[in-house]
């Protein structure tokens, strides 16, 4: 299984479940700003890929996409979607993963992999699936200072290492 995680705006993660793409939505700031989207732009390769690698057809959606700022695919398109696993974290569920996995492990997370972990761990819960699974961790902690500190609960602590960064940098 691939497993998408998304933040909040779960665009994504309302695709891989119904089949329709709807950016017209509230967008939400979240504390993980690289996956703070309503347009993915990796989904128009995986259209095509679904579509029987159909430009045609892939460009139709976007049009789709680009005008009404929504679309649904085919029955048959979403039976080809069987190995993804769309999940979503809320900003709550992000800070307490990284505060939990901290203090069980001490190793300290990002926001966006605390939205895959905690995604990962709902996916678990849901299907039993205990195949080991890899976890792609592409930013620093120390990138997100304030929120990292604020999931530990130490956001006085986190203030002050970033005016100690400001002044540094």
């Amino acid at each position: 299984k691939l497993i998408c995680a998304s933040n909040s705006n779960k665009v994504l993660f309302d695709f891989f479940k119904t089949g329709d793409y709807d950016r017209n939505r509230e967008f939400v700031l979240t504390a993980s700003p690289s996956m703070d989207i309503l347009i993915s732009s990796n989904l128009e390769r995986l259209i095509y890929h679904i579509s029987g690698d159909n430009a045609g057809v892939d460009a139709e959606y976007m049009s789709k996409l680009s005008k009404d700022g929504k679309y649904e695919i085919t029955d048959d398109m979403k039976n080809k979607l069987v190995d993804f696993y769309g999940g979503y974290a809320s900003e709550q569920d992000t800070f307490d993963t990284i505060k939990n996995i901290f203090e069980k492990t001490g190793y300290l997370m990002d926001t966006h992999t605390a939205v895959a972990s905690s995604d990962y761990n709902k996916y678990t819960e849901e299907t039993g699936d205990k195949t080991p699974t890899v976890i792609a961790s592409t930013a620093s902690p120390f990138k997100f200072t304030r929120s990292v500190m604020n999931a530990l609960g130490k956001i006085e602590i986190g203030r002050a290492v970033q005016q100690e960064c400001r002044d540094r940098y």
